[in-house]
């Protein structure tokens, strides 16, 4: 007697392995901090069987696509101004005045430049 045809044992089991290799890149994207975790994932399994004019044989192809949320977009802010006439631009850090040389952070005197503790 045949074996019936499932899921599992399909072309080898070549069908749910790639399934499962989908999933799990569903699943990671899902615990992705950097992503919405407001926004639907979803698995789209396509299946497509072609016969011969006989219909003894069937070419059968599978693939499955994920949609997976994108990431959030990574945000800063910009101060920008002029200095002997050319067009400047530092990364606003709180706490920090622009221009600041050096800042003293837990005890830690830090040069802003190379973010080195210079002393302590």
């Amino acid at each position: 007697m045949q074996e019936k045809i499932t899921f599992d044992n399909l072309a080898g089991g070549a069908l749910s392995e790639e399934f499962y290799d989908t999933l799990e890149h569903v699943l990671e994207n899902i615990m992705d901090k950097n992503t919405d975790h407001k926004k639907a994932r979803k698995i789209t399994m396509t299946i497509t069987l072609k016969t011969t004019e006989e219909r003894d044989e069937v070419t059968t192809e599978f693939s499955c696509k994920a949609t997976t949320a994108p990431s959030k977009p990574i945000l800063t802010r910009l101060l920008i101004g002029k200095s002997g006439g050319k067009v400047v631009a530092q990364e606003y850090t709180k706490g920090v005045i622009p221009g600041q040389l050096l800042s003293e952070s837990d005890g830690k005197i830090v040069d802003m430049r190379t973010g080195e503790v210079v002393s302590k």
